[in-house]
């Protein structure tokens, strides 16, 4: 199984968001990922200065641990802009099927 946090969150400033792409930067660290990863600071299509993530785990408790960083730590007071999404995204890409489901989303 592989366990996946997929993110688009938006800004209001290109501060902001260097700070919480900082800070998510620094909470994965040396976590263990399976295959390659996104994490890139990308304007969106509404223009907000964004946050792109597609982080792919070998642990659901690391997907977990990040997923609940984003939420209440690298964005705290730093909140994203409404419309931002983040998911729990489970699949058996490593198994050799597709069968992907979302366990978990936020939305702001």
């Amino acid at each position: 199984m592989v366990f996946c946090v997929l993110a688009e969150l938006a800004f209001p400033s290109a501060a902001i968001r260097d700070a919480n792409l900082a800070d998510i930067v620094q909470a994965v660290g040396q976590t263990p990922h399976w295959e390659t990863n996104v994490l890139q600071a990308q304007p969106l299509k509404q223009g907000q200065f964004g946050i792109r993530a597609s982080l792919r785990f070998i642990s659901q408790q690391d997907e977990e641990q990040l997923f609940a960083f984003i939420e209440n730590v690298a964005v705290g007071a730093r909140l994203p802009l409404p419309g931002s999404v983040m998911t729990l995204h489970n699949c058996t890409h490593d198994e050799g099927t597709n069968n992907c489901v979302v366990t978990a989303t936020r939305t702001w």
